[in-house]
């Protein structure tokens, strides 16, 4: 049974479920008029995040990501934008295992919760930023104590503006 969340209590809501759910495992489909049309299997989520409407375009919820590097350490799966409904379903342990997010457009957004290891895809992430810190230095061994530190404070930059109430 699908549980809806009122557009107002969006921020909310996300800060609670990156808070469950960061690193875990997803899949997300993107449909149209309930048609797949795109699905990443697989990847690990940093958060959903709720963007206003700005002068450039309109408001979106995104599925937010890692990145390829350390220059660009988070990247949006997906934006649903114009975002007119918020459902989710309940698993066991009254955990969230899937979100479904409609737009206007009638592009439908859903998430799915996967089992694995938040640890495991954490520890895959810090392995690609600190090869890219590494890459960056232009590819000078000798301080990887330092690569993997310079990884690790970007995994925290980027993963606490996701659980911030």
């Amino acid at each position: 049974m699908w549980e809806k969340v009122l557009s107002d209590d969006w921020p909310g809501f996300f800060c609670h479920f990156n808070r469950q759910n960061q690193f875990l495992p997803i899949r997300v489909t993107l449909l149209r008029n309930g048609q797949t049309i795109r699905t990443i299997e697989q990847v690990s989520l940093l958060g959903l995040i709720y963007r206003g409407p700005d002068q450039d375009r309109p408001d979106a919820i995104e599925v937010m990501v890692p990145g390829k590097s350390a220059a660009c350490p988070e990247e949006p799966a997906v934006s649903c934008f114009t975002p007119k409904s918020l459902e989710f379903k309940f698993g066991d342990h009254k955990m969230i295992v899937t979100i479904r997010i409609t737009g206007y457009s009638e592009d439908t957004a859903v998430i799915d919760v996967l089992n694995g290891g938040a640890e495991e895809e954490r520890s895959q992430f810090g392995q690609k930023l600190a090869y890219s810190v590494y890459e960056q230095r232009r590819d000078n061994p000798g301080y990887d104590l330092d690569d993997w530190s310079v990884a690790e404070q970007i995994i925290q930059s980027v993963s606490c503006k996701y659980i911030k109430g």
